[in-house]
């Protein structure tokens, strides 16, 4: 009888072979790709990379995630999602990257407080978030020069809330979906005697004054 060799190994079990293949606690990068060749031995391009901390084969914990587009992520993952404090990072045309939001995330949404600094219009937004959108309390710088500080509501300005002008005018009033929209005071700044030397109080109705007095 020939005795089996002493390196012949046994073959694992499924049990142990989901074991092996299981990715949980920290790991090095791991590589995403697709086929972009549908040919026999066709070319695959990378889609993505993530470094961090698994737990039952999902992202979870602290790591780094990187897309072809060279968007990155670099926070808090709760099974597969980001969710905790987190930075988002997008390349610009010459090859360096731009923090785009960094604050808090739920569910892979800003929710909680946090700074965007968007790409097409130069704004910055600093405050409250709910599933991805401005609501709650916070102050927006734009890009031609106003400010607003106050409420918001699903990605706009709604409650009452301060407007400061470039031109240096002032509004304090309430606001609904964008407008201003019921009582407000606005002041009216004289940029040669660096004052405001007229205020109108009154009713607004579609950002339009409808009804008050100047003073």
């Amino acid at each position: 009888m020939t005795a089996p060799h002493p390196i012949q190994q046994r073959l694992l079990t499924t049990s142990e072979q989901e074991k092996l293949a299981s990715r949980t606690g920290a790991r090095r990068t791991v590589y995403y790709t697709k086929q972009v060749s549908k040919d026999a031995g066709g070319e695959f391009a990378r889609t993505q990379q993530y470094l961090g901390e698994w737990k039952d084969n999902q992202w979870h914990g602290k790591g780094t995630l990187e897309k072809a587009d060279g968007e990155r992520y670099v926070g808090d993952w709760v099974e597969g999602q980001r969710h905790g404090a987190g930075t988002l990072w997008k390349r610009k045309p010459d090859g360096t990257l731009r923090k785009i939001y960094w604050g808090q995330w739920q569910n892979n949404l800003q929710s909680g407080r946090g700074q965007i600094n968007y790409e097409d219009s130069s704004d910055v937004y600093v405050g409250e978030w709910q599933q991805g959108q401005r609501s709650g309390v916070g102050i927006c710088t734009y890009g031609d020069g106003g400010v607003y500080e106050g409420e918001w509501l699903h990605d706009k300005r709604h409650g009452f809330g301060v407007f400061d002008y470039k031109s240096g005018d002032h509004f304090e009033g309430l606001w609904v979906e964008d407008k201003k929209e019921g009582k407000g005071v606005h002041f009216y700044y004289h940029a040669e005697k660096r004052a405001h030397t007229k205020r109108y109080d009154g009713e607004w109705v579609d950002d339009v004054p409808k009804c008050g007095a100047y003073t």
